[in-house]
């Protein structure tokens, strides 16, 4: 005879105040919206990625240097670039503005625990964060932009030293808004969502459905 499984134990939420709730699970929290709220631990699961749960990445030790990590090869990136131009190496010169507002985004987003795994991630990050930082009026999505134009150049090869110095500047700048920006963003804040991010929600809800 076929013994029926004991029904999963419906996990207690606990209001953010954000449209979100925070449950427990096997003792790792999880920030789920409104419809999840009662639902049992195997239904939990199979949400992952849907309904708006999002489940924390682990707590290890190798996440604080990750962090700091991304600011170290932005800064080396900015000193590559500026030895490139000196030596008029466009290609490298280009390429280095680029890794260095990479790795600023990136910073930004792994202190925060965001998925930034793709280019595509980046420049929603990017965009989301000029949203958050309304008083920058969009600059620092402008900024991204322009160093993702650097980018290609790396491939076309069509601009020239003084140009390129002329990005390294907007580079700077780009760090700096970012730098400040992450300082005063709380670190609870949620990931690109919503209607305006509908691309890197479903990802990231391919990325989980691939892993489970």
């Amino acid at each position: 005879m076929k013994r029926r499984s004991a029904p999963a134990p419906v996990i207690p939420a606990k209001p953010t105040g954000n449209g979100l709730c925070k449950v427990s699970i096997d003792g790792e929290e999880y920030n789920v919206c409104a419809p999840c709220e009662g639902k049992g631990a195997t239904d939990m699961a199979k949400l992952e990625g849907k309904a708006g749960l999002r489940p924390p990445a682990p707590r290890t030790t190798r996440q604080p240097k990750m962090v700091e990590g991304h600011g170290v090869h932005r800064d080396r990136f900015l000193r590559h670039a500026e030895e490139m131009l000196d030596k008029r190496d466009r290609l490298q010169a280009s390429e280095k503005i680029w890794g260095a507002a990479a790795h600023a985004v990136k910073q930004v987003a792994r202190r925060r625990r965001w998925p930034c795994s793709s280019h595509e991630d980046l420049r929603d990050i990017a965009r989301y964060l000029s949203d958050k930082g309304s008083y920058l009026s969009g600059e620092i999505n402008a900024l991204f932009t322009a160093a993702e134009s650097y980018h290609a150049n790396f491939y076309a090869d069509t601009r020239s030293v003084p140009g390129i110095r002329a990005g390294l500047q907007d580079a700077k700048k780009l760090v700096s808004l970012l730098t400040t920006l992450d300082e005063t963003l709380p670190l609870s804040l949620e990931p690109p969502r919503g209607r305006d991010y509908k691309g890197y929600e479903k990802r990231h809800q391919r990325a989980l459905a691939r892993a489970s």
